[in-house]
C-alpha cells in the first residue's frame, strides 16, 4: 500500500488532473473502506463515465453506507425505471424500497419486472423472497430462497438465508440434504460449503 501511495503522489505532482489518479485514489481508499472518502471519488468517476453501471452502483452503495437513503433512491430511480438499463438497478432499488412497508408494492413491481428479464437472477430472487417472507408467506419464501441459493451457489449469505428459513419452517432436513449435496459437488474447490 505504501508503495502504491508513493506512485500515486508522484503522478499527482506530474499530472494533477490525470484520470489515472481517480482510479488510484479509489483503489487506495478501498483499503480503509471509508465511505466518506470514497464517495467523492466515485462521484467523480460517475461524472466522467456517466454510462458506467459499476460507478453508478458503487456510488449508490456508498450513499447507503452513509445513511443517505433518499439520495441513493434518487440516483437509482432514473435507471431503474428505464427499460434500457440493466435490471440490476431495478433490483437494487427494490431492495432499498423493501425496507419501507409503504414502498413494498413498488419494490415488488420492480423485482418482478427484473425477473421477467432475468428469471434466474439470484439477487432478484432474494429480494422477492424477503418481500414474500415479510408478507407471512413463509413457504413461498422458502422456495424462493432455495432458488436464489441454487442460482448463486457460491454465495454463503444466500445459503444461510435458505437454511435459516428452513429452520423456522421445521424443514431442516431438506436444508441439510441441500448442504450435503453442495459439499459433495463443491467441497474439493472451496471450504465454504463445508463451513455452511
Amino acid at each position: 500500500r505504501a508503495r502504491a501511495q508513493v506512485l500515486r503522489n508522484a503522478l499527482v505532482v506530474r499530472e494533477p488532473e490525470h484520470l489515472l489518479r481517480l482510479f488510484m485514489d479509489a483503489r487506495l481508499s478501498a483499503y480503509d473502506d471509508d465511505a466518506q472518502v470514497l464517495l467523492p471519488i466515485y462521484e467523480a468517476l460517475a461524472a466522467r463515465f456517466p454510462k458506467s453501471d459499476l460507478y453508478a452502483l458503487r456510488r449508490v452503495d456508498l450513499l447507503l453506507q452513509l445513511g443517505r437513503r433518499d439520495e441513493a433512491i434518487a440516483a437509482l430511480e432514473p435507471r431503474a425505471r428505464s427499460f434500457r438499463a440493466d435490471p440490476v438497478f431495478a433490483i437494487r432499488l427494490a431492495e432499498v424500497l423493501a425496507d419501507d412497508a409503504r414502498q413494498q408494492g413498488a419494490a415488488l413491481r420492480l423485482v418482478e419486472r427484473a425477473l421477467r428479464i432475468r428469471p434466474a437472477d439470484a439477487p432478484a430472487l432474494s429480494v422477492l423472497a424477503a418481500l414474500v417472507y415479510g408478507q407471512e408467506r413463509r413457504e413461498e419464501a422458502f422456495e424462493l430462497y432455495r432458488l436464489a441459493a441454487c442460482a448463486d451457489i457460491h454465495n454463503e449469505a444466500r445459503i444461510d438465508r435458505y437454511v435459516t428459513t428452513a429452520q423456522v419452517l421445521d424443514r431442516t432436513a431438506e436444508a441439510v440434504a441441500f448442504l450435503r449435496e453442495r459439499v459433495a459437488r463443491l467441497g474439493d474447490r472451496s471450504s465454504a460449503p463445508a463451513r455452511s
